[in-house]
């Protein structure tokens, strides 16, 4: 309590909590979780290592666990951290995961590939991802954000646009608006490298107002 009081850094509030015992434990999963969200926007290394820390905290087959892992792919791809990604996710991947857990980790592993310019594994990652049932219309269209913009570093340009279009619609069917975002700007690319100018406008121009 005292370290909050005086705003000290939210890994040592957690190491505190740590030291109470279990249920310490669980409050410093909630102290580190909140502490990544913070600065996740700023510096997703910095949040990676908060939610890894978290992971130590808890058991192997804690329910957190799945959820935790998803996250700490994703913030360790927007961290350029891509091995470390990958050796996470795919230990995940081989616990057997519910289809959106293991759907939002696959997101992270295809994120991470793209971020290293692997753009052939992005789009596989998301393929598998896609291909499970029941996962949430978010969630799908960020899959399709992700894969219509590696499909487009490997020229696969008529089915990068139709993802782009798919993320477009379920993102704003699903209120996940940033990959409404970048599937439009897929989109625009695709319409750039085939010649379309004015389509390639007209997707820029709506994806920068709903991004406003």
């Amino acid at each position: 309590a005292i370290a909050r009081d005086e705003n000290r850094p939210a890994r040592e509030v957690a190491e505190h909590l740590l030291h109470s015992g279990r249920s310490g434990s669980a409050e410093a999963v909630r102290s580190l979780r909140d502490a990544a969200a913070d600065v996740a926007a700023v510096a997703p290394a910095t949040a990676a290592d908060l939610i890894l820390h978290a992971l130590e905290a808890i058991g192997e087959h804690d329910p957190q666990r799945p959820t935790l892992t998803a996250e700490a792919v994703g913030l360790l791809a927007s961290a350029a951290r891509v091995a470390e990604a990958r050796r996470l996710g795919e230990e995940a991947l081989r616990s057997g995961l519910d289809p959106e857990n293991e759907a939002a980790l696959l997101l992270g592993l295809a994120e991470a590939c793209k971020h290293a310019g692997q753009n052939p594994a992005s789009v596989e990652y998301a393929d598998r991802g896609l291909a499970l049932t029941g996962i949430s219309d978010g969630l799908q269209a960020r899959l399709h954000a992700i894969r219509a913009h590696a499909l487009v570093g490997v020229d696969e340009l008529a089915a990068a646009d139709a993802s782009g279009a798919e993320a477009d619609r379920l993102g704003q069917a699903g209120g996940e608006h940033g990959a409404a975002v970048f599937g439009r700007t897929a989109r625009s690319l695709v319409a750039q490298a085939q010649g379309r100018l004015d389509d390639a406008y007209e997707h820029a121009r709506v994806a920068t107002a709903l991004a406003d």
